[in-house]
């Protein structure tokens, strides 16, 4: 999650907020670009919440193609997932 994430970072650092077309060219980015990352994640789940990462995921990468997707269901996943990592992997940040 963490080289995901920074990944994200870097990628979204420089996109302006309002711009929806700018904001999904740059999920398709972070999608393509990471999808070794995307795979080992849900590889690497716990059993404890790996139908969560792979509804995360799988939602992760509609909305970066622009199709639909349940975003409450993916929403929750991630909540989910975050407290798990809390929980689990103290330095996480």
């Amino acid at each position: 999650m963490q080289d995901l994430d920074a990944a994200g970072e870097a990628i979204f650092a420089d996109v302006p907020q309002d711009d929806p077309a700018a904001l999904t060219a740059a999920e398709r980015r972070l999608v393509e670009e990471n999808q070794a990352t995307l795979e080992q994640l849900e590889e690497a789940a716990p059993p404890e919440i790996a139908e969560d990462v792979a509804t995360y995921v799988a939602g992760f990468r509609a909305r970066a193609q622009g199709e639909p997707y349940d975003e409450a269901a993916a929403s929750a996943a991630e909540e989910r997932i975050l407290t798990f990592e809390e929980g689990a992997c103290p330095t996480t940040e």
